[in-house]
């Protein structure tokens, strides 16, 4: 094992990929000002190296088949610049949000393929105005919510926008936008695919107003629950799957509405 690995000065933007190397410590010259792009895979760190946490320039960090086990999303928030997180093919089994809403203002994705994770709480990633895909396939998730860990605090002030999206359908044509920042503002798939869901309450999902994709294949599904008005507005559930995989869709049998 190396003791540290020590990066050299970057003139123009620059990728940096380690692959299978076991290292205690990196450091970057210059700060890695010119930094853009960190692929990790197959390293020996526990947790996202704390000289990579602070690269406010970085847009695309992969940290993959390593033994992490927690992600605490309020350490990111030095990396302001962050589009693309790829956690995939860890051990992750937790995730704590962060309740003051500094981190993650660009995050748009969080691949999260393959981990360790028992339950998931939408929450995490309901603060985030830019954020579009979760990946979440390939864990052993049983039982997901929405319920946020602690209050939020953030500055931006958050709202349903489902009121103005229905508004527009009715009337076909533009109209005033509501004065804060819809919950799940731009989240339109979702992947949970071969994970162990029996049970799904779609209320669930309800703030998610421009979620289009939602992936369930490979899921021993039997029960989908449908409550009246407080279902996604942009899902189409005729394309469900269930355990039989991408072969075939929920048959009826499978929805409950209330």
């Amino acid at each position: 094992m190396f003791g540290e690995l020590v990066m050299p000065a970057f003139k123009t933007p620059s990728t940096v990929i380690l692959k299978h190397v076991s290292v205690k410590t990196i450091r970057f010259n210059s700060g890695g000002q010119m930094l853009r792009d960190i692929r990790l895979c197959g390293t020996t760190f526990k947790n996202i190296p704390d000289t990579v946490l602070q690269l406010s320039g970085v847009v695309d960090l992969e940290q993959s088949h390593s033994p992490m086990r927690h992600l605490q999303l309020s350490v990111l928030r030095r990396m302001n610049s962050l589009v693309n997180l790829n956690l995939s093919y860890n051990k992750i089994q937790t995730i704590t949000a962060d309740s003051e809403g500094v981190c993650c203002e660009k995050l748009e994705s969080l691949n999260l393929i393959g981990n360790s994770l028992k339950q998931f709480d939408f929450a995490v990633v309901m603060y985030m105005p830019q954020f579009q895909r979760l990946f979440l396939g390939n864990n052993q998730i049983a039982t997901i919510s929405v319920e946020a860990n602690k209050p939020y605090t953030g500055k931006q002030r958050f709202c349903s926008w489902k009121s103005y999206y229905l508004k527009r359908i009715e009337v076909g044509v533009e109209i005033p936008k509501p004065p804060c920042v819809d919950y799940f503002a731009k989240l339109n798939g979702i992947t949970l695919n071969h994970n162990k869901l029996t049970t799904i309450d779609m209320s669930l999902f309800e703030r998610m107003n421009v979620l289009d994709y939602l992936d369930l294949a490979y899921n021993p599904l039997k029960s989908v629950k449908i409550v009246k008005e407080k279902v996604p507005i942009s899902i189409n559930f005729s394309l469900l799957k269930g355990e039989a995989g991408y072969l075939y869709d929920l048959p009826p049998e499978v929805f409950t509405r209330v």
